[in-house]
Parts: C-alpha cells; structure tokens; sequence
C-alpha cells in the first residue's frame, strides 16, 4: 500500500472537528496530512482538485467487528437477515441445499445465519424436524443472529459426539452457547479453521470480502476480534503483500495469551497498517438468547437470570495476568451482573500494573447509574453497537421496568466515558448510515435522552474508535501529521474513499 498520490482536495466542506479554524483545502504528501487551511494559502506544490460540493470527514472506524467470521459467511453461507417469515427463511435455505446440491460443493453443508425469532412472525427459530424437511441426509444449521444460538438438523447433530449432542436439545435441534459452536464446528461452519486444518487461502479471501465491504460504506480501520489466533496470520500475509486495504487492529482470544506473549507481542506492537489490541475474553451471553447475566430475573422468564460464560474469579486472575504481560482487557459484558464482574477484572488489571493499558467493555447492554460513574472513574472505554438499538424492540418485554438501563448511550457520553461505535458483524450489517442513525435517532421504545447529537455521533465513530482500537496516533482524524484517511460524499449520493492517501477503487 506504498502508491500514495500527491494532492490537494478543494471545493469541499471540510468536517474536521478537531480543528480550529476555517478549512477550505487538504494537502497530501506520501500519504500524510501536510496542509489543512485556506487554499489560496497551500505553501506545498502538488496537483489540485476541486471536488465541486460535497463533504469530506475522516474515515469511519469499525471498532468491533468479526472480519474473518464476517467474510466467510458473505463467501459461503446462507443469509437470513431481515426475513419476515419462517417461510421465507425456508425458502432461502431450499435454495442454498439446491445451490450445493448443484454446484462442485456435492454434499457440503448448508449454514443459515443472521435469522432473528423476534422479528419473524412465527418469533421462534426453525426447528430440527424443519430442516429435516429439506434434507436429513446433508447437514443444514441455523444461527440466531446473535451468534450464540444454533438449530442443526438431523445430519447436523449426527456430527457430534454423544457429549456433545447431549449439550444441547436434540428433539428441537437448538443448542446455545458454547454447545452452539460446538455444533456449529463440526458442521465445518466455524470459518477457515474448521475441521482442525486451517484454511490460509479461505481466511485471505474472507478478510478482502469484507474489507471490500467496509470500503464502500466509508470505513477505513477496524477493530477486529480473533476467533482464532491462526487468523492472524492472514493478516500479515495481506499486509506483507501490500494487500491489506485498510488498517486492522487484532484482540485475541484470552485463551492465547501466554501463546502471544511468548512471542514477545504486547498491546501495541505493530504498525500503522497491522497491531495489536487487547485481550479479548466474555463475561456473558446475550438478551436474545437470555443468556446476558443479570442481577434480576427477566420479566419475560421468570426465574431466568442468564448464564456466566466465565466464572468472576477467573476473569479477575485472567485480566491481571493479561496486565502483567502487557495486554489490557476487552470484555464481553451485556448484562449489569456481567458488567460488574467486568469492572472488578478491569480493577484486578490495574493493581497489577496495568493502569496505562487499553480496557474495554463491549456492548454495555445494561448498566445502572453506578456502573456508569465506575466506568468513568477507571477509565475504561465503552464499545457500543447502536443497531441494537433497532434490531431489539423486544427489549422492554424481556427487562421490563428495567429496561431504562438498556444502551445508555447519551448516559454514558455524559458521564465522560470514551465511546466507539461498531457493528459486531456479522451480528448487524455493515452499514455506516444505518449505525449513525441508530445512534443519532434511537428507536421509539428508547427514552430519547439517550440519542447522540450528530457531532457526537460522528466523532465517536472517527476519533473515539480510533482511541478503542488504540490508533489514535495514526487515523480517526483530519491532522497534520496524520495518515490521510478520509472520505468524501458528494451531495447527490456519490462517495470516494483515500486510506493512506491512496484512492481506493470501489
């Protein structure tokens, strides 16, 4: 990624929020900001362009997505997303087995995703004798769109040991959480490394599938989770080759940390293309699946309070080791129990030095007010996913009168806790319009004190990422010095896109 151009933008409005004063022109020299200003004043001689209208911001910046996992689906599976029915989810997978059944793939199986119970009218998933219905001898396997919960049928199940097929309900075929990745690895659905061999080549063309994707939408960094550690390599395979189209920060599964600091790798280490982020571990489920933990039962479940996916003691043990060796913490927290259990690992991590390091909460799902002030009292930042917002009206039914905790946003921009904003794809789409909007307008079973200003909104998805990915000193803004990362959208819908200085081809 070394063919910068050399160049001046005009004729523009320049949103730069962090910079005081009028803009009227950006200079461009090997891929770095050198003038920001009146372009009657540019003192640099480098070609001129007048863009004639339109706006030009810095890139969006993705701070929790699943590239891998992401692309792979795109590549190779079935989408569900946004189906009305459980019909018209049928008829999406009959035409997936007949695509298999048809194509080179022969008795490949066939993986659904992105399908969401509450939002069908049926508001249920499919179930095994279903999709027994379409094939019994090839397996076929849903996930709900969360991810953590999966219905295979008859074929599907058959694939797991009797351990594995017990950990789950066979009669519906629908399993949960760890049980579900279960599943949906021996399915040979799990991504590149399914099946114990893994897949170089399938991973390479996943990232470049979505970074394709990412791209078009105006997001020009991420920060991405590592569903396996062997991802990373495809990464800097990419990134060797000059072929890595956007900048990528890694956090690793906490399961690698001893693997990773071997290696003498610290948050951190890497480049302006490539680094590393912090250690990711899970405190819960999810409130789709009822498996977010909570300090009180659902309303809609009485008795139900979640599932612990790591025991409290543990992820205290874990973050301070993480500390110790140089990696802060990125936890998994959707419910308020798990978000106090998150917090207290955050703690364990800076009395073990790690005070100056990189934590994150992802989702923040529910929090009461003195978790908020906790959060911005440690400093810990907030990753949020503001389509959630959108895709779970349901949220009140299920939280009942405390359902004012859900995705405080506007709390917790108040409170002074840094924020980005992402997708958690493939949970939602890559969508940058749809998470501003979310973000900005809410939805209507949300109190609209917790909505973003559009500034707000719009710096949050720029510079707050950024500081969430712990890039700051490379991307997230328009500033001297700077990489030149931006994104221009022309005032009847066009848009082009320059990471590095490079104009990327969409």
């Amino acid at each position: 990624m070394n063919d910068f151009g050399d160049f001046v933008l005009t004729g523009a409005k320049f949103e730069i929020p962090t910079f005081k004063g009028g803009v009227s022109a950006i200079g461009v020299r090997n891929g770095r900001v050198v003038w920001l200003g009146d372009q009657a004043a540019v003192p640099v001689e480098l070609r001129r362009e007048d863009l004639a209208g339109g706006v030009v911001r810095p890139g969006y910046i993705d701070c929790h997505l699943h590239l891998v996992w992401y692309g792979t689906q795109r590549l190779r599976q079935v989408d569900l997303t946004g189906s009305a029915t459980l019909s018209e989810a049928m008829d999406r997978l009959r035409e997936g087995v007949a695509r298999r059944a048809a194509g080179r793939s022969g008795t490949a199986p066939v993986i659904g995703y992105g399908l969401n119970d509450e939002l069908v009218a049926e508001r249920r998933l499919v179930s095994r004798a279903e999709l027994d219905g379409l094939s019994s001898a090839r397996p076929i396997l849903v996930q709900r769109i969360c991810g953590h919960i999966a219905v295979g049928n008859s074929a599907a199940i058959g694939l797991l040991d009797e351990a594995g097929r017990r950990a789950g309900d066979e009669v519906t075929g629908r399993y949960e959480e760890s049980a579900a990745m279960r599943l949906l690895t021996a399915v040979g659905g799990a991504g590149p490394g399914a099946g114990g061999v893994f897949d170089m080549e399938l991973a390479e063309e996943a990232i470049l599938e979505g970074c394709r994707v990412l791209l078009s939408q105006g997001i020009t960094a991420v920060g991405t989770m590592l569903d396996t550690i062997e991802e990373f390599a495809a990464y800097e395979r990419l990134h060797a080759r000059g072929q890595l189209p956007i900048r990528v920060s890694v956090m690793p599964p906490m399961r690698n940390l001893e693997s990773v600091s071997a290696r003498g790798i610290k948050q951190g280490t890497g480049d302006e293309w490539l680094r590393w982020g912090p250690m990711k571990m899970f405190a819960d489920g999810t409130l789709g699946a009822r498996t977010a933990l909570m300090s009180f039962d659902y309303a809609d479940a009485e008795g139900q309070r979640g599932t612990a996916v790591m025991r409290r003691e543990e992820m205290l043990a874990r973050a301070a080791e993480a500390a110790k060796r140089g990696f802060g913490v990125v936890i998994h927290a959707i419910g308020d129990l798990a978000l106090d259990h998150a917090l207290d690992a955050v703690e364990a991590a800076h009395a073990a030095g790690g005070a100056g390091l990189l934590h994150r909460i992802e989702h923040v799902a529910v929090a009461r007010d003195e978790q908020i002030a906790r959060m911005a009292e440690l400093g810990v930042m907030a990753g949020v996913q503001p389509q959630f917002v959108t895709s779970d009206p349901w949220t009140p039914e299920r939280l009942g009168k405390n359902a004012t905790w859900a995705y405080r946003f506007g709390d917790l921009v108040s409170a002074g806790v840094p924020m980005g904003l992402s997708s958690d794809a493939p949970i939602e789409r890559i969508d940058s319009g749809a998470c501003l909007r979310a973000a900005i307008e809410g939805h209507a079973w949300r109190d609209a004190r917790q909505n973003l200003a559009n500034d707000v909104a719009q710096t949050a998805y720029t510079t707050g990422s950024a500081r969430l990915i712990g890039m700051t000193d490379v991307c997230g803004d328009i500033a001297i010095g700077r990489t030149a990362d931006f994104v221009w959208h022309g005032e009847s819908g066009g848009q082009r896109v320059w990471v590095g200085g490079r104009e990327v081809s969409l």
